[in-house]
């Protein structure tokens, strides 16, 4: 009596399959699977049920502002809520709403030195929002840069290990170091929208060296959470100074803000 064995069956008794973010066992999941670093495996793509809780549909997100929308916004270029509002950049890709379990993956992401939540999120991001990414025809990817200090405290960059998987997945060179932040900001998250583009203008600088890199490129800015937009919005300021064509925001998750709103 014969017994055949495929390589993934063996390969799946050593190295079960497990959705990265549940745990739960996925028969099919090895097929999602690449190899990356020494005996170590890039994390799978996780199961339906985690892609379900960590990814909003596309058409209940708006898309200039990233942000949630109802209904009545449907099939429109914008939604009531960015209508009469005024950014730098062209427009903004996000995963989903910043809340429950995408919420906790983004905190945890902030501080994983590893990179293995933001590799994770970002191969959903990559599944979920392809083909808002493969249209646009990005020339270069660039990260939001933290300052040394909170990179010290923090051990990490998170839109760094996104910026990398997205740059593997399609293609497109990735500039780590084009854009530098110069001065340490207080946290975001506790300043209202005016205090936030106050407290990050000025705040970044372009690489010298990367000046002419930028030169007519159409970027692709990556951050962790998006929310009033003042820190994207000030990165694209000094990005097109320095000659860059255009720039959309790509974002795990939004927030709940205003971007900036048009002067009258």
């Amino acid at each position: 009596m014969y017994f055949l064995f495929s390589v993934t069956d063996i390969l799946n008794i050593f190295f079960p399959p497990l959705c990265p973010i549940c745990g739960v066992f996925m028969p099919s999941g090895w097929l999602n699977v690449r190899r990356k670093g020494l005996f170590g495996w890039s994390p799978l793509l996780p199961c339906d049920k985690c892609i379900s809780l960590l990814s909003t549909p596309n058409q209940y997100i708006c898309p200039r502002c990233g942000s949630m929308r109802q209904k009545f916004d449907f099939g429109k270029p914008n939604c009531k809520g960015c209508r009469h509002l005024y950014f730098s950049f062209k427009r903004a890709i996000v995963l989903g709403e910043y809340k429950g379990e995408l919420r906790s993956i983004v905190l945890r992401m902030k501080t994983d030195k590893s990179g293995f939540y933001a590799r994770t999120i970002s191969t959903i991001l990559l599944q979920e929002r392809r083909n808002l990414l493969n249209e646009n025809s990005f020339d270069l990817i660039v990260p939001t840069p933290s300052h040394r200090k909170r990179r010290w405290w923090r051990g990490v960059n998170s839109p760094d290990f996104i910026a990398k998987e997205i740059s593997r997945s399609l293609n497109i060179p990735v500039a780590i170091n084009a854009v530098k932040r110069t001065a340490e900001t207080a946290l975001q998250f506790h300043l209202s929208d005016q205090a936030r583009l106050k407290n990050v203008a000025g705040a970044f600088s372009i690489n010298p060296k990367m000046k002419k890199l930028l030169k007519g490129k159409r970027i692709l800015l990556i951050d962790d959470i998006l929310t009033t937009g003042a820190t994207c919005n000030e990165i694209t300021k000094i990005l097109k100074k320095a000659g860059a064509k255009n720039i959309t925001v790509c974002a795990i998750a939004r927030a709940i803000g205003n971007f900036n709103k048009k002067k009258k």
